[in-house]
């Protein structure tokens, strides 16, 4: 990648610290907090690799009273630090890959909003210029729920952007959502990791082990929609 594309772009990775994530995600494994350990330094192990400027934005370094006013503050911040584009990510998305930032950042190096749909409803990435920025709509966009998506088409309406859409990939942000990931992912090193946090002898870990397709299509689970988010 170029010198002036590197300067144009950064990537934000916006998250919360492992406890607060765990205990909001609801996770009740024992090592839950390494879990999240581990899909947070695989999405910082991605950044990395694009060598593209990275700012990190834990916990203690966000301000605001909800979710779309830290991310906001965040997101300007680095608009601030004089880069024309950002990428923002968070740490809930194993299928997440250095190709697939490279991908977005050539489509925002055209002028396109990018977004990477979740399978949930929300996003796991957003690339966005300072053209396309608005914060009155950003702030206002359906933070935190499965209309997270829809909402962004009001975004692009409002400022009649062009879309680069990358693939859908799952959140990690339920009990339903390890299921999703296993099912397409059961070998590699992020896989492994995780699979190793889970095997503690809970109902979730002896369900992993006998798991059919079957089975799966009779179990459901409840869901939510959680922020992209460590400290």
């Amino acid at each position: 990648m170029g010198l002036i594309e590197q300067q144009q772009t950064a990537i934000l990775f916006f998250s919360r610290n492992p406890q607060e994530e765990a205990t909001t995600k609801k996770f009740t494994f024992r090592r839950s907090q390494e879990a999240i350990r581990v899909l947070l330094k695989h999405s910082l192990r991605q950044a990395r690799k694009t060598k593209l400027p990275l700012f990190t934005c834990y916990s203690a370094q966000q301000s605001g009273d909800t979710f779309g006013e830290r991310l906001t503050n965040a997101l300007e911040g680095v608009f601030k630090n004089g880069y024309d584009n950002v990428l923002v990510i968070g740490n809930d998305s194993p299928g997440l890959s250095a190709g697939l930032l490279h991908k977005a950042n050539r489509a925002l190096l055209t002028g396109q909003l990018v977004l990477g749909p979740a399978l949930d409803g929300g996003v796991y990435l957003i690339g966005i210029n300072r053209a396309a920025y608005d914060r009155h709509l950003f702030l206002n966009l359906l933070w935190e729920t499965p209309d997270l998506q829809a909402s962004w088409q009001h975004y692009i309406s409002e400022k009649n952007l062009s879309v680069t859409r990358l693939c859908g990939l799952t959140d990690i942000d339920t009990a339903a959502d390890f299921w999703h990931f296993f099912r397409h992912y059961q070998t590699g090193l992020v896989a492994r990791r995780l699979s190793a946090c889970l095997q503690e002898g809970t109902a979730f870990s002896v369900l992993l082990k006998i798991t059919t397709i079957p089975l799966l299509r009779i179990i459901t689970f409840p869901q939510h929609r959680g922020p992209p988010v460590w400290d």
